[in-house]
């Protein structure tokens, strides 16, 4: 990776070094001091946007590659995403990361200890019988050695999704302005929407592009939701309704980027059939404004 000066257009950092496969995704986190990035390597590094230097040990977690990456609005959270198909969400605290336990994910969790704690006191029934025969027999051979009660600690590194609903791999990520929902886009041809802080899905997904929907945007007003995906289209929602507000057709081939004008009301896209198009951001109608 490299950092570039915008108003000059020059490189101010050495190349940042760590990840050991393609990098895929970046994001700046919003006070701008740490950048974080997404890599094929199945992991996530936090940097220090000033000196260049990691922060903290990569966020292991995901089993596939890593796509893409954003902060919640106000910095607390990190969410990732990637092929295996999960979502995952890190809660950033100080200069370290790790991994916020959702609802359902504390249910499994618990469903998880309480089958180790059934395994265990089988377990120590069963030495506990073993050890009843040794004192009835002491001319009986020796036992073999008892078996490794699991552990709770390692169930827990075990765990290896948040928020789980997807079905192929998870390509775009993104935060609503407020902060409440949190968007994502994926190979399996629907947009969810999720409340970051119970991990549930918000409604019904949207189908909003054959072939797969690769990157998703809010509009800086919270209002509009925009999509982008392999049918060469580009869709705005009502997020409040989920209703599809209007759909833009100026590209001839799969559209890979999406973002919003800070002011709101210009829209700019990327495609395969190289060029970036901007466009007037249409009103929750879908006539021009």
């Amino acid at each position: 990776m490299r950092l570039w000066d915008p108003d000059t257009g020059r490189q101010i950092r050495d190349r940042l070094r760590g990840h050991t496969r393609s990098v895929w995704g970046l994001a700046f986190h919003p006070s701008g001091h740490l950048l974080a990035t997404a890599s094929r390597d199945m992991t996530v590094r936090l940097w220090d946007a000033a000196t260049g230097q990691p922060v903290g040990d990569p966020l292991a977690g995901h089993t596939d590659h890593v796509r893409a990456v954003a902060f919640h609005p106000d910095g607390h959270l990190l969410a990732s995403v990637g092929d295996d198909p999960a979502v995952w969400l890190w809660e950033i605290g100080g200069n370290r990361a790790v991994a916020r336990a959702t609802r359902r994910r504390v249910e499994g969790l618990r469903a998880t200890l309480a089958t180790i704690r059934g395994e265990r006191d089988a377990l120590r029934r069963e030495r506990d019988e073993l050890a009843a025969q040794v004192r009835k027999r002491p001319a009986s051979p020796a036992l073999p050695s008892p078996k490794r009660l699991p552990t709770p600690g390692s169930a827990v590194r075990s765990m290896a999704r948040t928020l789980i609903g997807h079905t192929h791999a998870v390509c775009g990520a993104a935060f609503h302005p407020g902060g409440h929902l949190l968007a994502t886009t994926s190979f399996d041809q629907t947009v969810r929407l999720w409340d970051p802080a119970i991990g549930q899905n918000v409604g019904q997904p949207l189908t909003p592009h054959p072939g797969g929907a690769v990157w998703v945007t809010f509009h800086p007003g919270g209002h509009l939701l925009a999509t982008v995906g392999h049918d060469q289209m580009v869709r705005l929602w009502d997020v409040t309704t989920g209703q599809p507000v209007t759909t833009l057709t100026s590209h001839t081939d799969l559209v890979y980027g999406v973002a919003f004008h800070p002011g709101g009301h210009f829209l700019a896209t990327a495609s395969d059939d190289r060029t970036v198009r901007l466009q007037p951001v249409p009103d929750r109608s879908g006539n021009p404004t």
